[in-house]
């Protein structure tokens, strides 16, 4: 585990505000080692294990942030989990940090 991070999510049902998780991100070795997900350098593997907590149907695209401090970074977008065993493995996020240059490409041509 490298660091933690929140999930902000609705957690399968329609809510007024959105729920926080707190949970460990991975790193690629790991998530591939001990749970045989195949990641890319442009996703993250968090989440926890055998828990009953964590995203559920509904959640792609919630963010994943990093706090430090009072300072908030999105380090995520919620891509999949597994639909047959979410307890079973972690989610998948897409990296925010490697799309940077495109958001701000968009932004540009589109400001």
């Amino acid at each position: 585990m490298n660091e933690e991070a929140v999930i902000l999510h609705e957690g399968g049902s329609p809510s007024s505000r959105a729920r926080e998780i707190q949970v460990p991100i991975y790193s690629f070795d790991m998530c591939y080692t001990h749970f045989r997900l195949s990641t890319s350098d442009k996703q993250l593997c968090a989440g926890y294990l055998n828990r009953n907590i964590g995203i559920c149907r509904g959640d792609s695209g919630s963010p994943l942030v990093c706090k430090s401090g009072s300072q908030h970074t999105l380090a995520g977008v919620v891509s999949f989990g597994s639909a047959d065993n979410p307890d079973s493995f972690p989610a998948v996020f897409t990296r925010v940090q490697s799309y940077v240059q495109w958001i701000n490409d968009v932004i540009a041509q589109n400001g």
